[in-house]
């Protein structure tokens, strides 16, 4: 199969896809992927896809999967770290958020979205603290304010992490006495 009947095919289930049969489209793009002697760029066409096809059809899981193959033959690729970050956002993965967030904008040439990171680092820190890492959290409290000083919830979360500690110490103390 020449290189062109293949970027043919995945048009097709492109075209399919947007008629709104999913599951041929998948059929399409599943047969054409499973397939030998493809170039990079062909799985590459491939794999992004795939990904429409499974966030189209809301299997989110399948859809960052194909996201992941995509960035393991290119780590530069900006449409596919571009949709990492709303899937990474759904699950709550405040951590790799965060790396791709920076990646993305250093492959642009800008700096991150200042008050985005605030909000981020934020959500982490709460993610942290909650799961008892609160040393850990108020470290990600910082980065927030070190992104946007005027961003609230940072300052919220660190004192609350505080006042958490303090209130497990004091729980501590008097079981012992």
């Amino acid at each position: 199969m020449t290189p062109n009947n293949i970027f043919a095919r995945v048009r097709l289930g492109e075209v399919i896809r947007r008629q709104g049969e999913i599951e041929r489209a998948l059929k399409i793009h599943i047969e054409l992927s499973i397939r030998e002697q493809l170039t990079l760029t062909e799985r590459i066409v491939i794999y992004k896809a795939l990904t429409e096809d499974y966030e189209t059809a809301g299997i989110n899981d399948k859809a960052l999967s194909h996201l992941d193959q995509l960035l393991a033959i290119d780590k530069t690729n900006t449409w596919a770290l571009d949709h990492s970050l709303q899937h990474l956002a759904s699950k709550g993965d405040w951590s790799a958020y965060i790396e791709t967030c920076k990646k993305l904008a250093s492959l642009r040439g800008e700096s991150p979205n200042s008050r985005r990171m605030a909000i981020v680092y934020s959500l982490e820190g709460d993610r942290l603290s909650a799961g008892g890492k609160a040393k850990e959290g108020r470290l990600r409290y910082r980065e927030a304010i070190k992104y946007s000083p005027a961003f609230p919830g940072a300052y919220i979360g660190l004192a609350e992490s505080y006042r958490r500690e303090n209130v497990s110490m004091k729980r501590c103390t008097r079981s012992r006495i």
